[in-house]
C-alpha cells in the first residue's frame, strides 16, 4: 500500500534534521511560499510561520513550475515586482 502525501511528508520530517524555522524567521527580506495541495501538509512553513505569504497552486503535482509554468511564473512576475 502506497502512503498518502501527509504519511511521506511526516516521514521526511522524521528523518532529515534540517530546520528551516530558524534561517527563515531571522531572513528579514521578501518571502513567498508557492505551495501545491499535495505540499500543503501539517508541516508547510505557512502553517509553521503563520505570516509567511503563500499562494496556492491547484491541480499540480509536487512542482508547480514544471506542470503550470505560465502560472507559476506570472506568481514569481508578481512577487519580483514588489521587491
Amino acid at each position: 500500500m502506497l502512503m498518502t502525501p501527509a504519511q511521506a511528508a511526516c516521514l521526511l520530517y522524521l528523518f532529515i534534521p534540517f530546520d528551516p524555522l530558524p534561517a527563515l524567521r531571522a531572513y528579514r527580506g521578501p518571502k513567498l511560499e508557492v505551495i501545491t495541495p499535495r505540499g500543503d501538509t501539517p508541516h508547510a512553513l505557512h502553517k509553521l510561520v503563520p505570516d509567511l505569504p503563500h499562494i496556492l497552486v491547484t491541480g499540480t503535482s509536487h512542482w508547480p513550475h514544471m506542470d503550470k509554468p505560465d502560472e507559476f511564473n506570472r506568481i514569481m512576475d508578481g512577487f519580483l515586482t514588489t521587491i
